[in-house]
């Protein structure tokens, strides 16, 4: 059986999957919204290399890193993760400030 799509959706098998962020501006003639695409595709961050979770935050935040982060692909199928070694205080002060929203692995998706 064939079947024809209107549109081509820009997923191919083994290529990067497309993901966007929407953006909006603001004109004098009203405001324009778009959606801005990475050239890179869906790239995973949020381990540095030896799997430690890492925080974009303090006197480095906004600076970019690179480490072997993995870039999903459209058919891929994976696990992503990354772990904190903490003392017990670290770990209740950790909870109880919300550092959560500090980690760079919960701003990926």
């Amino acid at each position: 059986m064939s079947r024809t799509n209107s549109g081509y959706i820009g997923y191919e098998r083994g290529k990067n999957l497309r993901v966007g962020t929407r953006k909006t501006e603001a004109y004098t003639t009203g405001k324009k919204e778009y959606i801005t695409e990475p050239a890179s595709g869906f790239v995973l961050r949020g381990a540095k290399d030896d799997g430690e979770c890492w925080a974009d935050s303090g006197v480095n935040a906004g600076k970019a890193r690179y480490y072997d982060d993995p870039v999903l692909g459209f058919t891929d199928s994976m696990l992503y993760g990354c772990h904190l070694d903490l003392t017990y205080e670290e770990l209740e002060s950790f909870c109880k400030n919300n550092r959560y929203k500090d980690l760079e692995i919960f701003k990926s998706v």
